[in-house]
């Protein structure tokens, strides 16, 4: 089980890239070679797939409110492994598809609605002022 905020899944796949050292290139007309100026650590937003099955249509619904509620905040992720991720922002949902089943099998509810959703997200270095 996998986890975004508070909100449980049955999977998320993602191709995490945490940050690293940035550098900016320096060039100057006339001379040869280049210089490397660090600019800070720095990574670029992923997108991650997420499906989550729910009960009943008043329960996909308050899912997806949800969804959008996570947009522009910091949360914790919890993979399919148990690995925690924190802080991560996150910029952007955009649900892929919600739909309904005749037969679950499996997932977290047993649930006969179905959603998918694209995660647009990124890994932050925030200090934590005490």
């Amino acid at each position: 089980m996998a986890k975004i905020g508070s909100l449980d899944f049955i999977t998320i796949d993602w191709n995490r890239t945490e940050q690293g050292e940035t550098l900016r290139t320096i060039t100057r007309p006339g001379t040869n070679g280049v210089a490397f100026q660090r600019i800070g650590r720095k990574a670029r937003p992923i997108t991650a797939r997420t499906v989550a099955d729910y009960p009943n249509a008043a329960d996909c619904e308050t899912a997806l409110v949800l969804y959008k509620q996570l947009q522009g905040t910091l949360v914790e992720i919890v993979d399919d492994l148990g690995n925690a991720f924190n802080p991560v922002a996150v910029l952007e949902v955009m649900v892929d598809e919600d739909y309904r089943v005749n037969t679950p099998s499996g997932g977290l509810f047993g649930g006969n609605y179905i959603v998918q959703a694209t995660w647009v997200l990124m890994f932050t270095n925030v200090a934590k002022v005490p």
